[in-house]
């Protein structure tokens, strides 16, 4: 499934974090996700909006391991976290079988959250909005 992948840095506020933590996932249209840096001394969390993404998925960490034997071991360090995958085939795939996806997201990006429990993918056309959640 993961076959020729190429992964790419994904720059963001946690994009240094060791230890990502997924405290929140909701779709009301947007796909929204609450995520902090379990080791940030201030206790910060930032809210990640994706404007309604035609597709995502969230599978449990420790069900990738195809995906991680697919990347190479020097490239997950360098990468972080957070992850764009260039030329996507899930991308193309989705776009050869459902017309109307090239029709309305004809940009469409793959995205990727990674934490130690949940690899969160979201076909989205826009880069999400990025927010501190203020107290």
């Amino acid at each position: 499934m993961y076959e020729g992948w190429v992964a790419e840095r994904w720059e963001t506020p946690l994009s240094g974090a060791q230890r990502l933590s997924l405290l929140e996932l909701h779709d009301d249209g947007d796909l929204v996700l609450l995520l902090a840096d379990e080791e940030d001394p201030e206790g910060r969390v930032f809210r990640f909006c994706f404007p309604e993404p035609p597709a995502y998925r969230n599978i449990q960490e420790p069900f990738r391991l195809e995906l991680w034997e697919a990347f190479t071991p020097e490239l997950l360090p360098r990468t972080g976290p957070f992850l764009r995958i260039p030329a996507s085939p899930w991308v193309e795939e989705l776009q050869s079988r459902e017309p109307l996806l090239q029709a309305w997201h004809p940009d469409l990006q793959h995205y990727m959250v990674c934490t130690p429990t949940d690899v969160v993918e979201v076909l989205c056309s826009a880069p999400p909005e990025i927010h501190e959640v203020e107290d």
